[in-house]
């Protein structure tokens, strides 16, 4: 892994980002870090801004330097940074935080989004809205979600449920993005009544024939009567593995009006970093 990428906007938790970022870099292989502020101006029609300001150069001189101090201070405090990692505070003045993320990581060969979560929900959440959860729905780039609070534990064990309809690809995917990291990996499957048994039965033979001892993949039964993502909570606790990993589905704008996500709805209850990969 290459490039961390961590959007910032001088809040608790976006700065818990960035000291996981950094914490972690050496683990994650990480030789650049690219903390990037968006300091927003209105447009009103895609060219002139409604408020012109003679000194926005030097507030956007003085956010970069407010930046590359916090993240030199992390640094000195940190001891597990990747010796001579790269660091660069990145402040643009454009319409869209949440495309202006998406955009310039993507610039930057980004392998990795690392974002706060300020944990918002029910009436706060539908008001505000959350920028980690719209750049999780919309990036192409691997996400992972930090939560407010948490300080850097090394990953030896990951978790990811999964319906095994795409198991191949999707433990394809984590190889790759995990590449050198080396971790134990658990498959959770949930299992209803009615799961096709012939998924679990493929998943079973693909794993017996790679003969691969950090992949271990668990069944549990577990009853309808009850909400898929607290069940999954309550194994997350029992394993206590140090990252849930989620494989979500993209939805068109009019089915997110009919079907929640459970990805997003994890983002705001778990207090460990949750990793999100699209196959």
């Amino acid at each position: 892994m290459k490039t961390l990428f961590v959007p910032y906007d001088f809040s608790l938790p976006s700065k818990d980002a960035l000291r996981y970022a950094i914490d972690a870099s050496a683990q994650l292989n990480a030789a650049r870090l690219i903390a990037f502020h968006h300091n927003p101006q209105v447009y009103t029609n895609g060219e002139f801004p409604v408020l012109y300001l003679d000194n926005l150069d030097k507030i956007n001189s003085d956010l970069r330097d407010q930046m590359a101090h916090d993240m030199m201070e992390l640094m000195d405090k940190s001891k597990t940074c990747h010796p001579g990692l790269d660091t660069q505070a990145l402040v643009v003045t454009e319409s869209g935080t949440i495309s202006s993320i998406i955009e310039h990581a993507e610039k930057a060969d980004s392998e990795l989004i690392i974002m706060g979560s300020h944990g918002k929900s029910g009436f706060e959440k539908l008001v505000f809205g959350s920028v980690t959860s719209a750049v999780i729905e919309d990036s192409e780039i691997p996400v992972l979600v930090v939560p407010s609070g948490f300080r850097y534990e090394k990953l030896e064990k990951i978790m990811y449920a999964s319906s095994l309809a795409h198991f191949q690809g999707e433990l394809h995917r984590l190889r790759k993005f995990l590449q050198k990291v080396h971790v134990r990996v658990i498959a959770l499957h949930l299992r209803y009544g009615f799961n096709n048994p012939d998924l679990l039965a493929r998943a079973r033979h693909l794993l017996s024939e790679e003969k691969d001892p950090s992949v271990e993949l668990m069944v549990a039964d577990i009853s309808p009567e009850f909400r898929l993502v607290d069940q999954l909570l309550e194994f997350f606790k029992k394993e206590k593995p140090d990252c849930l990993v989620m494989f979500p589905t993209r939805y068109e704008w009019y089915e997110k009006l009919f079907i929640s996500s459970k990805t997003l709805e994890l983002v705001n209850r778990l207090r460990k970093p949750l990793l999100v990969l699209y196959t």
